[in-house]
């Protein structure tokens, strides 16, 4: 078996004309878009979907709840495939729907461009679309770049680092592994082996999300060489951008980004995942 494909879903609102605008959201994407791509990811819509508020308002790319909805169940709808997902955008919080996975009474959220008309996205249904929906051997990396994102996909696991570039690991929802029940192996079954361009990897549990802040902070916008960005896009593109990226691990990733961000911004990124596992595995996108 080869490299398995790989699929990316890009998500930027600029909220444009309205009196929630952002300035970088939509720079966020383009310059994840140019990476991945230069990364021979391939651009056709096939593999890489781009959802942003410059498309077509009656089109499937306009970033409604709806069409963002139907492009996550595109992205983990197949078998096998090394997925990647990209939120630049507000992200807020509203109250628990009651089944008490939230020990701080709030549910993270992200937020379409017709929030205001249909409602924001809670966790609990992100986590039902991207892990709960996906196909068997999916394996989906996740980077949120919005406010109140640290258990925006609902991941039991959080790994988060101090001003020292240390590691901690604490457990982010009381229900723990309750929220990913539909993975009927414990954790200690997890495998993942590399054996030349050969991949085997677990049926459900490889979900991990970067995100830009923990629950209760926000992630800040940045004017970077003239042009408005997110700070943890940036962050992670920066980290991203080296010769030997390939080779990059998962503490790596953060600690870079931490260190990144730490110099002007107070927000702190975390790595969550839905196992325990080694963060000096490298990481793939």
């Amino acid at each position: 078996m080869g490299r398995p494909r790989r699929k990316a879903l890009l998500i930027g609102i600029n909220y444009i004309g309205s009196s929630h605008q952002l300035a970088g959201c939509i720079d966020d994407v383009r310059n994840m878009q140019e990476f991945l791509m230069s990364r021979n990811h391939s651009p056709t819509t096939r593999d890489m979907v781009v959802l942003t508020d410059t498309n077509d308002v009656r089109g499937p790319y306009f970033p409604t709840g709806h069409n963002i909805i139907a492009a996550m169940r595109w992205l983990v709808s197949e078998p096998g495939c090394l997925c990647f997902l990209h939120y630049s955008g507000h992200g807020g919080q509203v109250p628990d729907n009651g089944d008490g996975r939230s020990s701080s009474g709030f549910d993270d959220t992200i937020v379409p461009v017709d929030f205001e008309r249909n409602g924001q996205i809670p966790s609990g249904v992100l986590h039902r679309f991207l892990v709960s929906g996906s196909a068997p051997g999916c394996v989906l990396s996740i980077l949120f770049d919005c406010c109140h994102s640290g258990s925006a996909v609902e991941l039991p696991f959080v790994y988060r680092t101090d001003d020292d570039g240390n590691v901690d690991l604490m457990d982010n929802l009381r229900q723990g592994f309750e929220l990913i029940g539909e993975v009927s192996a414990p954790v200690t079954r997890y495998k993942a082996r590399k054996a030349g361009t050969e991949w085997m990897t677990d049926l459900r549990i490889s979900r991990i999300m970067f995100s830009g802040c923990k629950d209760e902070r926000t992630s800040a916008d940045a004017f970077i060489n003239g042009r408005h960005v997110g700070a943890m896009s940036w962050a992670f593109l920066e980290t991203m951008k080296t010769d030997n990226y390939w080779n990059l691990s998962y503490v790596q990733i953060l600690q870079n980004a931490r260190a990144l961000l730490q110099e002007h911004y107070s927000q702190i990124p975390q790595l969550s995942c839905g196992f325990q596992f080694n963060l000096d595995s490298p990481f793939r996108i």
